[in-house]
């Protein structure tokens, strides 16, 4: 597949990913459109998280992982890029504007405020601002009013669910262009999932979301557009 003239985001074409001398990922062609939610399905063990590490180049901190192929991405300010091609000195940028959430929460050894700022604090943004961005993250995943009063307390002593979120907050609070999700919704309950998926729903206005869910009720209610992998 070459990417079409299209309103498209993300063009993966003919991408193939190794870790080591094993072939996780064979030829996957997706395309993603500009504002949209694009959802990977598959079954366990098919490469869909190895998908969405590749697309910000996460896959790079992983030893032997290798990738070839396209990833072409439209950045706002720039023009499209091969994320494949690019310099490692590109890459804080690139994954700042492309936010990665694991399905399994990957909260940092700090409390649940610093959690959410700590990328806001790289970006040296002040201290007034990341305050309200923090704040504003952490009530578009539902999460405020259940931390508000431990904001200081050790993020790792929230819930499952709750870590889920909160990493999801993180990345939002960051602005990015696109958004790769994991299986957001896994250690969520019904309600809270309900929640989420409208967040989701909103955010796709804005922003163009990539996720890969195993809930085929939700990928029915989400999806603008679904790719099968494996």
């Amino acid at each position: 597949m070459s990417a079409s003239a299209g309103n498209w985001k993300i063009a993966v074409e003919n991408l193939d990913v190794f870790y080591g001398t094993r072939q996780v990922l064979k030829n996957v062609n997706v395309e993603a459109a500009e504002k949209s939610l694009t959802c990977i399905v598959g079954p366990s063990g098919c490469g869909k998280s190895t998908f969405l590490m590749a697309i910000n180049r996460l896959i790079d901190e992983i030893p032997g992982a290798k990738a070839k192929g396209k990833i072409r991405v439209k950045l706002n300010d720039s023009h499209p890029m091969d994320v494949l091609k690019l310099g490692d000195d590109r890459l804080p940028q690139l994954r700042r504007r492309i936010g990665l959430v694991f399905q399994n929460p990957n909260v940092l050894p700090m409390s649940v405020f610093n959690n959410v700022a700590f990328p806001l604090k790289i970006m040296r943004a002040r201290k007034k601002e990341i305050e309200e961005k923090v704040e504003n993250a952490l009530k578009k995943v539902s999460l405020w009013e259940e931390v508000r009063s431990r904001l200081n307390y050790p993020a790792r002593e929230l819930s499952g669910g709750q870590q889920q979120r909160l990493c999801l907050a993180r990345v939002l609070a960051m602005g990015p262009e696109i958004l790769l999700l994991d299986e957001p919704t896994s250690f969520l309950d019904e309600r809270l999932a309900i929640k989420i998926e409208s967040l989701l729903m909103e955010l796709k206005k804005e922003i163009t979301i990539v996720m890969v869910s195993h809930y085929l009720s939700q990928v029915n209610r989400l999806a603008d557009r679904v790719y099968r992998l494996g």
